[in-house]
């Protein structure tokens, strides 16, 4: 972390990314866990952000990310019911290329991140370490 505080996107950077060709997509509207949150509040989490967006973009954003939590099982048919072509979570997997669209994988690389842990993410090893953390701290619970 280089210390700096999370700033958000306004709209004049929102269309300044989008007309710079970046693509845009939902990530809820104020980035709760949503593991943790009700179906209710996922939904509305997802439909808010959903509908500021079409309305920035003058489209309908067609990619969701999941923020924080492990699992997209609860918001696939919500995804899907609002016309999105592919949801990713935030799971530390690799990706499988012919895997279900709404549950790609996606890894998180830090612009500061040293080259050693670009290389361990890219070669698949941070999955496999995350992986095995995590059977493990499920058998001790």
């Amino acid at each position: 972390s280089t210390g700096s505080a999370r700033r958000d996107l306004d709209e004049a950077g929102l269309q300044r990314w989008i007309v710079s060709g970046m693509a845009v997509g939902n990530h809820t509207w104020d980035h709760p866990v949503l593991d943790q949150c009700s179906p209710e509040a996922q939904l509305v989490q997802t439909e808010r952000a959903y509908r500021y967006l079409e309305q920035i973009l003058g489209a309908a954003p067609t990619m969701f990310a999941n923020p924080t939590a492990t699992s997209q099982r609860p918001l696939a048919r919500c995804s899907r019911s609002l016309g999105y072509e592919l949801a990713i979570e935030f799971d530390h997997r690799l990706a499988d290329i012919d895997g279900d669209p709404f549950s790609i994988s996606r890894l998180r690389l830090d612009s500061d991140a040293s080259i050693e842990r670009v290389a361990a993410i890219a070669s698949g090893a941070h999955s496999a370490v995350f992986a095995l953390k995590n059977r493990l701290m499920r058998r001790s619970a």
